[in-house]
């Protein structure tokens, strides 16, 4: 054994599999294994390209070879975890260009090619060097893996138990309507659109009022990020406090309530990946669309490479948004009666696209802050247009008239010296409904998504589910929610 580990340097290829083992680990349980297979056979295949580029350069030295080529896949493996750390110090005054990746790419080819002039003349042949790297990167793969263990017995992942599974109660047939809940990430209330982003009249919530849906256009948010707010809207309650069987915000979406009753009432439960963890399954789907672009662990293993310059582009966002906003088509033909859960992370930035969806670069240092407004303006109303295509075709295609809630999980964050314009922005939403006629009137103009299937539940089923106080709950929002009462009061 430690033979070969002296004549084979592995650890050119071991490096990259155990950072990709090292993110995994880390963001355990909310990363499925497989999520890692494409980012293994890549990062693989380019460290073995590498190593054979430069085994070949340098007549055939492995030991060598394996060493230019961690000092190549370093670099290119890090460059995202260094612009991060610039980009932080220019936030703080500490970096004086905001064109981090001009000069952190300039500074990589002055390093690479001092690296291929010094290595090409040292006359050593590196091979002492391959055992120590060889246990060194071995031994992390152990921690890692010991660190894995402890994991999975502390932070199980949560799953549907044989008890769990939901026996249906009620055997409805196809004259229930079908429904369909539409999150759009970070969509601004037309308050907010109006005052803040000189877009006084917004064409969804037009087009949503002429085709029967109640606005309720005092509605806010419960909970002022996504995972905490659908975890709330998704299983009507209030989330301050997780039970041990839900230890984390986002097993309370995967696992939700709305789901388990709408299925024990014999409603066929379908989902769509969104590209992102919160929202990537719902364990109660019968069915579930996925899609083809980019997982969020990928993007985010990306963020850290050398491909972070795809900030410079925004190519990947951009297609996660075009194709999902292409196959929710899909779900109206699966038959029903059936419950849909789409959430479209748009138009939160990053800003990738102008109002008639043609691609347009995305400058991070400003899309971080929801900057500047007229890009978000022009998102939306590239969303609308597809929401409304998408809910126009739904109503033509529905025998039963469906029930469609669109809503926002949260505002946009705005610069602002105003407390009460950030937090109104923040918590003020979309929040709309198409029901029967005869429910309209039990709507109000200050409901929020924490009662909305509750709402739902007790007029289809005829249900007695209780109503909350409709007042946002997380500690960040309660303290901005005293202090604009306070401000109001003043």
């Amino acid at each position: 054994m430690t033979n070969a580990l002296k004549k084979i340097p592995a650890y050119t290829f071991l490096l990259c599999p155990t950072l990709i083992f090292f993110l995994y680990v880390h963001n355990y349980p909310n990363i499925f294994l497989e999520n890692t297979l494409r980012s293994l056979l890549l990062s693989t295949s380019i460290s073995f390209l590498f190593f054979t580029a430069t085994y070949f350069i340098f007549k055939k030295n492995q030991h060598k070879a394996g060493f230019i080529t961690l000092l190549i896949m370093v670099p290119v493996f890090s460059y995202g975890l260094i612009y991060e750390l610039l980009e932080s110090l220019f936030y703080k005054g500490l970096w004086p260009f905001s064109n981090i990746h001009r000069y952190l790419l300039l500074f990589l080819i002055l390093i690479y090619t001092f690296l291929y002039f010094w290595v090409s003349r040292a006359k050593r042949s590196y091979r002492s060097i391959t055992l120590p790297l060889n246990f060194f990167v071995l031994f992390i793969m152990f921690i890692n893996g010991a660190n894995l263990s402890y994991r999975i017995i502390t932070k199980p992942v949560s799953v549907i138990k044989d008890q769990d599974f939901v026996s249906i109660k009620n055997n409805i047939n196809d004259t229930f309507p079908d429904i369909y809940y539409i999150i759009l990430d970070g969509y601004a209330n037309d308050q907010t659109l109006k005052k803040f982003y000189n877009y006084p009249h917004n064409s969804l919530t037009l087009f949503l009022k002429q085709n029967g849906f109640y606005v309720a256009t005092e509605s806010r948010a419960n909970y002022l990020v996504t995972s905490e707010s659908l975890g709330s809207s998704l299983n009507h309650m209030y989330i301050d406090s997780v039970s041990k069987e839900n230890p984390t915000k986002s097993s309370l979406i995967y696992k939700n309530e709305v789901s388990r009753y709408l299925k024990e009432h014999g409603y066929k439960i379908v989902h769509i990946n969104s590209g992102y963890s919160v929202t990537r399954q719902n364990y109660y789907a019968d069915e579930t669309i996925y899609l083809k672009s980019l997982s969020e662990f990928e993007r985010t293993l990306l963020r850290y490479t050398i491909f972070r310059l795809d900030d410079l582009l925004g190519y990947t966002q951009y297609n996660i948004l075009k194709e999902q906003l292409s196959t929710i088509y899909e779900l109206i033909k699966i038959k029903g009666p059936k419950f849909v859960f789409i959430h479209i992370v748009s138009p939160h930035p990053p800003y990738v696209c102008d109002a008639d969806g043609n691609f347009k670069k995305s400058p991070p240092l400003i899309n971080d802050w929801w900057e500047p407004k007229n890009d978000y303006v022009q998102q939306s109303k590239f969303v609308n247009r597809n929401i409304q295509n998408f809910i126009t075709e739904v109503l033509l295609s529905s025998k039963i008239k469906p029930i469609i809630l669109v809503q926002s999980d949260h505002g946009p964050w705005m610069k602002s010296h105003s407390l009460t314009g950030v937090y109104n922005a923040r918590s003020l939403i979309l929040n709309s409904y198409l029901v029967p006629d005869s429910w309209r009137n039990k709507l109000y103009n200050t409901i929020t998504p924490v009662n909305s299937f509750p709402f739902i539940f007790n007029n289809l089923f005829k249900d007695s589910i209780p109503l909350l106080k409709d007042i946002p709950m997380d500690s960040i929002g309660m303290k901005r929610y005293r202090q604009t009462q306070e401000m109001i009061n003043d």
